[in-house]
């Protein structure tokens, strides 16, 4: 049933629409009356009929004004109007304000009970469309967790994202003037893990300038928050002082805080989350806030080497590169514990977060039933007990090494149609010279464009990914063969073996001999 008010100064056109409309259209019942405008916005405000005839000439406000009133608190309401003037005026204005028709009277029956119909279509279409904007909005919120979290994924590991950086607006409905990122580092991560909802609400309830709030899950003894503001946020540092101090007495949570820059919009938001990753990535932090640009000299350090180390590790697992994986995992670990040094527990809680986000790949791709397979609290288990440096490199070799075994056999397709026929191109024709040109055509795209999605999608340019396939192929040569380093070199598609071993020890950081011997 749908509900229909009539807006008329003449009694007897109220009465023969009324009456019409009762004994013609049962699908349609007349709500309310009127012949003044201005009680019209009333009186629609209170029933909220679904359809309005509507004359112009009107005492109070005219019929033209009076919608404009009703759309503002009714947008969805369908009118029609009904008028004794052939103006132009008032027709422009009729289709500016989105009316089903502009109807002269005197109206003939026909006409009337046609347009009743054309009005009842155009509601139905509307509340159609409204219906699969619900829908859509509630689908969003119970993605946006997830979304969230592969955002976070996304900036810390781009080849692992499900989509593009610039999607994630959208996506995530963000419409922020400016961005920032904030980095808390727990001095006990199995603490902060336990109360993680708890600090979760407490950071988000205190923070009034922000429009939006985005946690990163706990990686390691790290939590990272994207925030986004209308306008550039006041008193920050006291803002966070105070939130540390409440989360100490509530929660007993003892962390350093550091306060990334502030940039515009989302770009500023990324800018600011890559400064302050690739700054503050491996060290613990006292209890406190910092500004990132006014760290403790202690903690000045360039942090930027193992997180391109960790780019490339987890570019090597989802391309199902394994002896690649081997070589620059351990390299990882160099680094690491050379940065991390006699910090034992420090070490530990790195390879946490390394060991979650490899988990994280394998669920992906992984059928319920093989998920069974592997478990994290198994390796912390493994972990947590280790009080020498040389068991903890032992231990965790092992335990990179079952689970990359578990992604490469369960395998991380390619989403991107047009990446996806590159890549088997490269992995078909890696022993021939090959061009960009050559790839894009595989791919039926312009180099250009395939260079672009690359980057979008892979964080790495069409020819670096050549280079790791042949590297990976080089790896299993130098360990399962007797060939020379220039005949493998000419296998894999090289036909100069100093370029070749340049390109090895650039990637693996490795010369070729040393990994045959």
């Amino acid at each position: 049933m749908h509900s229909l008010m009539i807006v008329d100064d003449e009694p007897i056109v109220l009465r023969a629409i009324s009456h019409l409309i009762e004994s013609s259209c049962p699908e349609v019942q007349v709500v309310a009356k009127t012949g003044n405008g201005t009680e019209a916005v009333s009186l629609a405000l209170r029933v909220k009929p679904d359809i309005i005839f509507m004359d112009i000439e009107l005492a109070g406000v005219n019929g033209l004004e009076a919608i404009t009133e009703i759309k503002k608190t009714l947008p969805e309401t369908v009118f029609i109007i009904i008028s004794a003037y052939d103006n132009f005026q008032y027709a422009q204005k009729s289709i500016a304000l989105g009316v089903v028709d502009y109807l002269l009277k005197p109206v003939a029956k026909d006409d009337l009970i046609a347009i009743l119909t054309k009005a009842i279509t155009r509601l139905e279409e509307q509340r159609g469309k409204t219906r699969e904007q619900m829908e859509l909005k509630e689908k969003l919120q119970r993605m946006r967790p997830f979304l969230e979290e592969d955002l976070f994924f996304s900036l810390l590991y781009p080849s692992l994202g499900m989509h593009p950086l610039l999607e994630y607006p959208q996506l995530l409905d963000l419409r922020i003037t400016f961005g920032q990122t904030i980095g808390v580092y727990a001095a006990d991560c199995k603490h902060l893990a336990d109360n993680f909802g708890q600090y979760k609400q407490m950071v988000k309830s205190r923070l009034h300038e922000a429009k939006d709030v985005l946690f990163s899950p706990l990686i390691g003894r790290t939590a990272l928050i994207l925030i986004g503001y209308d306008s550039l946020p006041k008193n920050q540092i006291q803002t966070w002082q105070e939130m540390n101090e409440s989360l100490r007495d509530t929660l007993h949570l003892d962390m350093g805080i550091i306060l990334g820059g502030i940039g515009e919009g989302f770009e500023g938001m990324i800018q600011s989350f890559k400064e302050l990753r690739q700054s503050t990535q491996l060290h613990s932090y006292p209890p406190g806030v910092y500004c990132l640009g006014e760290l403790p000299k202690a903690t000045k350090q360039d942090f930027s080497i193992p997180w391109l180390i960790e780019q490339e590790f987890f570019e090597a697992v989802k391309s199902g590169q394994k002896e690649l994986a081997g070589i620059i995992f351990m390299d990882l670990y160099r680094v690491v514990k050379v940065a991390l040094e006699g910090d034992l527990q420090s070490q530990k809680d790195y390879f946490y977060g390394i060991i979650a986000v490899l988990l994280r790949l394998f669920y992906e791709n992984a059928s319920n039933e093989s998920k069974q397979s592997l478990n994290g609290s198994t390796f912390i288990q493994k972990l947590n007990p280790i009080q020498d440096a040389n068991e903890l490199e032992f231990v965790l070799e092992e335990i990179i090494n079952q689970i990359t075994t578990e992604i490469m056999s369960k395998g991380t397709p390619e989403k991107n149609p047009e990446i996806r026929a590159a890549i088997e191109y490269l992995i078909q024709n890696y022993d021939k010279e090959i061009t960009l040109a050559d790839v894009a055509a595989a791919a039926a795209i312009s180099p250009n464009y395939l260079s672009k999605l690359f980057k979008e999608y892979r964080n790495q340019t069409v020819m670096d990914f050549l280079e790791r396939i042949r590297i990976e192929k080089a790896l299993k040569l130098l360990k399962d063969s007797n060939y020379s380093i220039k005949e493998i070199a000419l296998q894999i598609g090289y036909r100069d073996p100093n370029y070749f071993s340049k390109v090895f020890k650039k990637v693996t950081n490795l010369p070729p001999t040393a990994v045959r011997s």
